[in-house]
């Protein structure tokens, strides 16, 4: 299924989202992208799911510090 999934995201225009679901440490944030077909979700790039837009509250990418590890991090205000 993930194959798929990768096939699906590959076929539209990528653009990253970082996104805090319901439930995460204030800190950190997910990424994901919206596909031009399906614009009332996101997409997670790093699992085969996706949440609706309406339940995320999405991060300027400006405020956010990507790690070595992958980790995704808030800026300190």
């Amino acid at each position: 299924m993930k194959s798929g999934y990768i096939r699906n995201l590959n076929q539209n225009k990528m653009t990253a989202v970082y996104f805090q679901p319901p439930g995460i440490n204030p800190k950190y944030c997910e990424v994901g992208t919206i596909l031009e077909t399906d614009k009332d979700y996101i997409y997670y790039l790093d699992e085969p799911c996706k949440i609706l837009i309406s339940e995320v509250k999405i991060i300027d990418k400006d405020k956010i510090i990507v790690h070595r590890n992958g980790m995704i991090k808030l800026k300190s205000e």
